[in-house]
């Protein structure tokens, strides 16, 4: 493990992501439906950040110069989705996702799936006067 000492940022991140999502909604069915979507976004940002320190072991050596981390953004990160949702019976549905990002140095591509059910905790009662 590793001890590191920071000098002290004054950086701050200040990020705007615009972004518009169109979709749709299909019925299959009386019961199941489909979900079809797709998005897209840009993100500004301050370009970069620094910060300076040291390690905590080195400190009190002679010639223990301070390590200096710069760390670029990109900026602008254009990001893309698109994603498909099928939603069938009792709760029960799953769905497809792609979700991207794109840049001068990024080039981020993800894909993921999920199942879903849903259901309800307890029993259903009758309301007084209700047979």
């Amino acid at each position: 493990m590793v001890a590191f000492n920071f000098d002290g940022t004054a950086d701050t991140y200040y990020p705007a992501a615009p972004a518009l999502e169109i979709g749709t909604d299909i019925a299959l069915s009386d019961v199941a439906s489909l979900r079809v979507y797709g998005k897209a976004g840009v993100e500004f940002s301050n370009k970069e950040w620094e910060i300076e320190g040291r390690f905590a072991a080195a400190e009190n050596l002679p010639g223990n110069p301070a390590l200096h981390l710069t760390e670029a953004v990109d900026s602008p990160l254009y990001r893309v989705g698109a994603g498909l949702e099928l939603n069938g019976v009792n709760g029960a549905g799953m769905s497809v996702r792609y979700n991207g990002a794109f840049g001068e140095t990024v080039k981020q591509n993800a894909v993921s799936a999920s199942f879903k059910v849903s259901f309800q905790a307890g029993s259903r009662r009758s309301r007084a006067g209700e047979s």
